[in-house]
């Protein structure tokens, strides 16, 4: 007996899994079980004169069973008539067997578990209320003794009982092995599909990783071209001061070459944000001298159809500490938009205390944003509309970079528009109020001496290196300028020539400027003490902050921006007391 039990398991086991997910295998399980049960107990039913009832309801069962199969009748209907015909037989058994104290009690528990499997809780719930209340109907016909009893029991009935004990927990354990193999199964499945989810996002990961070395080679690879083009405009530009059409014409592929580098660092700032790698670098900042700087920018948007206006609240704090160039993009790029949108009429830009924020609004009297627009308008990639789009034109990025940011200060932005009527944007930044620097020197241009100085510009882009060398030139006529191409070449000079200063390129082959800068201050006297400027195209504030723990003086980022080469060359010059002109 147990051998041919262990073969009917294993049989079990070797069923697919996923047949008995089906309810068609469910159902033909039930139905099984059902006639199984019926010629089991026609074998036991000697003590109890139901024998034409158990053979009835065996005939009823295989006939639904067939109905179902053969006019497809749906899987709701045939298991409640099965489960209806179980229980009617199960309630002639409990009337003639001895009523609550009948062993057949126990079918009547069981008896909702296959609708459970088959239809859902809510459909088995029906049954489970119905076999409750018969049970206490049954009480007080027991209990009256109106049921047809009979307490003498023989062999024959304690056969009877054992049987209904043995296949009830018969029925019972079999339900819950399908019910345990079927757990097993998705269980498997779930977990299969967790390391398919692991192993996506691990090469999610890593495509997230290639996507942006991709983007910061790309950006260098587009900075250095765009290096060269500005460099050699500005270089064009001072020498044609008196020629206004020529001067007009490098002017107009000025604005485009800035047009481009402000998309490229748009991609780059949105892809940092988007990376959880964009960090802002707070510093102690003049309010007023921010407010003046984007006054004195858009100052010459305004025209005769369209006035500026600006307010800064005289009882904001002097010195905040927040990171001036982070906030002012945020501020420059809402007033741009509200002078792109509005045609005529005004832009007004208001900074003032809130509270524990510092609040900017920026409001316009412009096209406005339809309603049906506002709530995606922070979105990447999106427009108001496409005619506006094809209007206006934009990558659809400024926006959700500006939220991104504001985010970063642990702020919100937000709007208001009506079409037609203008818009009203709006964001604001915790208000941290601090002391001024206890030198503002560099915030001051450096006095300029009459005695020349020596510069060795370090460069493996040729371009670069002449870009350099004109810019130079132009701002220091007396200064000795050198050249070499690598970190290496870099080195061999300094062992045999002495300069003042070192403008060191970041990215070269073989020793780049970060190991080149460690092996200057690694040498003796008075090597080591040389100021070394370093160019970068990156805007990352780590790059920056990799080039100072290196030993670098400063960072200037690339294309190379007159005004700032002038002030820093000049400041570290004069830093170390070096004579210059």
């Amino acid at each position: 007996m147990l051998a041919q039990i262990h073969r009917l398991l294993d049989r079990y086991r070797g069923l697919p899994a996923d047949r008995l997910l089906d309810q068609p295998a469910m159902f033909a399980l039930f139905i099984g079980i059902i006639l199984t049960n019926l010629v089991l107990f026609l074998v036991l039913s000697q003590p109890f004169a139901f024998e034409n009832a158990l053979i009835l309801a065996l005939v009823s069962v295989s006939l639904t069973g067939l109905a179902h199969a053969l006019f497809n009748w749906t899987l709701q209907r045939t298991t409640h008539l099965l489960l209806a015909q179980t229980y009617a037989l199960l309630l002639f058994s409990i009337w003639v067997t001895g009523g609550l104290f009948s062993s057949s009690t126990m079918w009547m528990m069981i008896l909702p578990v296959p609708a459970i499997y088959l239809l859902g809780w809510r459909e088995s719930l029906r049954w489970i209320v119905w076999v409750q209340l018969t049970l206490l109907a049954l009480v007080p016909l027991t209990q009256n003794g109106w049921l047809p009893v009979s307490y003498v029991y023989g062999p024959r009935h304690v056969l009877w009982s054992l049987g209904n004990h043995v296949f009830t927990a018969i029925s019972l354990l079999g339900g819950l092995l399908v019910y345990q193999r079927i757990y097993n199964h998705q269980l498997g499945e779930i977990t299969r599909r967790n390391k398919e989810l692991s192993a996506n996002r691990a090469a999610l990961v890593q495509a997230e990783a290639y996507k942006d070395q991709f983007l910061a080679s790309v950006s260098h690879e587009l900075r250095t071209p765009m290096n060269a083009i500005l460099g050699f405009n500005d270089v064009i530009r001072a020498e044609l001061q008196t020629a206004g059409h020529k001067l007009q014409t490098v002017d107009l592929v000025r604005e485009s070459t800035e047009h481009l580098l402000k998309l490229v660092n748009q991609i780059l700032d949105f892809t940092q944000i988007q990376a959880g790698r964009l960090q802002l670098q707070p510093a102690p900042t003049r309010l007023a001298d921010a407010f003046a700087e984007c006054q004195q920018a858009f100052a010459s948007r305004a025209s005769a159809s369209v006035q500026f206006h600006a307010q800064l609240d005289p009882a904001l704090p002097e010195w905040v500490m927040t990171d001036t160039k982070r906030l002012k993009e945020v501020l420059c790029h809402l007033l741009e938009n509200a002078f792109k949108f509005t045609p005529s009429g005004q832009v007004h830009l208001s900074i003032r205390q809130d509270g524990r924020h510092l609040l900017f609004e920026v409001q316009d009297t412009g096209v406005g944003i339809h309603e049906a627009q506002q709530a995606f308008i922070f979105n990447r990639f999106e427009h108001a509309d496409l005619q506006t789009h094809t209007r206006f034109g934009g990558t659809g990025l400024g926006l959700a970079i500006c939220k991104g940011l504001v985010q970063l200060f642990d702020g919100d932005i937000g709007m208001q528009s009506q079409s037609g009527q203008g818009s009203r944007f709006w964001f604001w930044v915790p208000l941290q109020a601090c002391e001024a620097p206890t030198s503002t020197r560099l915030n001051t241009p450096p006095e300029r001496h009459a005695t020349p100085f020596s510069m060795l510009l370090v460069d493996d882009n040729p371009v670069n290196l002449k870009v350099a060398g004109l810019m130079c030139q132009q701002l220091w006529p007396d200064a000795a300028l050198h050249s070499v191409n690598s970190g290496q070449a870099c080195l061999e000079w300094l062992q045999t020539q002495a300069v003042d200063l070192v403008l060191m390129d970041l990215v070269m082959p073989g020793m780049d400027g970060l190991e080149t800068t460690r092996a200057i201050r690694q040498s003796a006297a008075p090597l080591c003490h040389m100021a070394v400027i370093g160019l970068t195209a990156s805007s990352h504030p780590q790059d920056h902050a990799a080039c100072v723990q290196a030993g670098m003086d400063d960072v200037l980022l690339k294309p190379l921006d007159r005004e700032q080469l002038h002030r820093s060359v000049q400041a570290q010059l004069s830093r170390r007391g070096a004579t210059h002109g």
